[in-house]
């Protein structure tokens, strides 16, 4: 966040600030080992609830920033193919990568939803079945939106396959929300064995976090 408010109105590589943003890898590199580690020695309860809003809010805008990537990679890859399609030497082959990821995605997708039924979603979790439900009634509109007249006439590179891939991305994201609740009143809605987490195992997860996401 410090990063991103002194980049502001940067223009070119000639302003001094952004030697800040493409130089210093050194100095940041242990300044970001140093705060992981010392993350490990915050005592529990002392930052918790701070530290849950902070956590919750950057997981929103990273799902949502992650979304924003996959539609931006399907909208490219789809007029790439429609440029092959009006080739004649790649007509065929464009057309069938097309339909073959297009239908292909939401084939997965329906498929996940009938699984997430099955696992997560059985008589009684009802939570679960209300976010399936959810993604469920996503990929349709997504798909209704997608080859809709209207929409196609103002983009027309717009298409299923962006559509598809949206889908599929609310589907795994489903997935991910019940395979991680842990809470025991719902040991019935998921086919993993629910086990309390030992402090060692929270501390090595945290420590793994955030190295990774770091």
């Amino acid at each position: 966040l410090s990063m991103a408010l002194i980049m502001i109105k940067v223009k070119d590589s000639n302003d001094p600030r952004s030697g800040l943003q493409n130089g210093f890898w050194g100095l940041k590199f242990v300044a970001i080992l140093g705060i992981s580690i010392a993350c490990l020695f915050i005592k529990e309860g002392t930052l918790d609830g701070f530290l849950f809003v902070i956590g919750l809010i950057a997981a929103i805008l990273f799902i949502l920033w992650q979304l924003v990537l996959l539609v931006d990679f399907a909208h490219g890859l789809n007029e790439w193919l429609l440029e092959k399609m009006e080739d004649p030497d790649y007509e065929t082959c464009g057309k069938t990568t097309m339909i073959i990821l297009s239908f292909g995605q939401y084939l997965a997708a329906l498929v996940g939803i009938i699984l997430l039924y099955v696992y997560f979603g059985p008589s009684g979790c009802k939570l679960h079945q209300f976010y399936i439900t959810i993604a469920l009634i996503l990929g349709v509109i997504c798909g209704v939106v997608a080859t809709n007249s209207d929409v196609q006439d103002e983009s027309p590179s717009s298409g299923i396959l962006q559509a598809a891939v949206v889908s599929l991305y609310c589907v795994y994201m489903t997935y991910t929300a019940g395979a991680s609740n842990f809470d025991k009143d719902y040991q019935s809605c998921t086919p993993y064995e629910i086990k309390p987490a030992s402090e060692a195992d929270l501390v090595n997860g945290s420590s793994i976090f955030n190295i990774i996401l770091n």
